[in-house]
């Protein structure tokens, strides 16, 4: 309500989702869980665009460093409008704009994911403890 956005609740598949929850796959096999929950179910969203427009910031991590403020892949044109915002850059901006902060920042949570994928840590340090695993996938 506070912007004005109408956000659209899409679901991963139910049974894919109870495998992931049963079989603890964020432990087992975090791509294909992430696969499961986030990718697949956004997949089916995107077919119906030709636009991606996402906030990954290029400090976060040398993937995301890597991208381009506009690309195209597929039938897809991606644009990164934040691609190239420092750190302060951020800050500035939830200040400016008063935008709140997620409640677990406070708490020593840079990046917010999956209950079971996320600790504290400095950045993106605090996903996929314990794994080369550093992006979900959503953003492929």
């Amino acid at each position: 309500e506070r912007y004005g956005v109408n956000i659209i609740d899409h679901i991963p598949d139910e049974e894919k989702h109870r495998t992931s929850k049963d079989d603890q796959l964020w432990e087992s096999n975090p791509d294909l869980c992430c696969n499961y929950n986030k990718v697949e179910p956004l997949e089916k969203i995107k077919e119906n665009h030709t636009v991606w427009i996402s906030g990954l910031i290029g400090y976060q991590n040398s993937y995301r460093s890597g991208l381009e403020i506009l690309q195209k892949r597929d039938d897809l044109h991606r644009y990164y409008p934040l691609i190239d915002w420092t750190p302060e850059m951020v800050d500035d901006y939830f200040e400016s704009y008063g935008i709140p902060r997620h409640p677990l920042e406070r708490f020593g949570f840079d990046s917010i994911g999956c209950t079971h994928c996320t600790k504290k840590g400095d950045g993106r340090d605090g996903r996929w403890d314990d794994s080369d695993k550093t992006e979900c996938g959503l953003h492929w």
